[in-house]
């Protein structure tokens, strides 16, 4: 991931289950945070969605601090039953709501200098 100050990022999402199958029918919400006293959004959208099990966000990082983005998930769908769960309907729901948060440290862009190549001949 290349983090820098002052750039737009972009940050693609893939929401996967234990498998590492790529789940459906996602509900989203995306924030993220500089972490410092004052603890300043600099983006926060909810109700995303994912119907293909990916999202894509872009950021941009505007000074060089740590940040922490936070992925609130949820899903909700329909699943067909097995021979022995079917009872008056063919379908269960399967709901769930989870929170995974990252810290990362934006690194300065200043660009060290570069340094004349001391060993020329004359």
């Amino acid at each position: 991931m290349d983090l820098k100050e002052g750039r737009d990022t972009i940050f693609m999402i893939k929401f996967l289950n234990y498998k590492t199958n790529l789940l459906k029918l996602i509900d989203y919400s995306f924030k993220v945070t500089i972490l410092s006293s004052a603890n300043l959004t600099i983006k926060d959208v909810k109700n995303q969605k994912a119907p293909i099990g990916t999202g894509i966000q872009i950021v941009k990082l505007p000074i060089p601090r740590p940040i922490n983005i936070s992925i609130n998930i949820s899903n909700s769908q329909l699943y067909p039953r097995t021979e022995n769960e079917k009872t008056n309907n063919n379908y269960f729901s399967s709901n769930f709501s989870e929170d995974v948060n990252f810290t990362f440290l934006i690194p300065s862009m200043e660009i060290p200098n570069e340094q004349p190549f001391l060993n020329s001949q004359t």
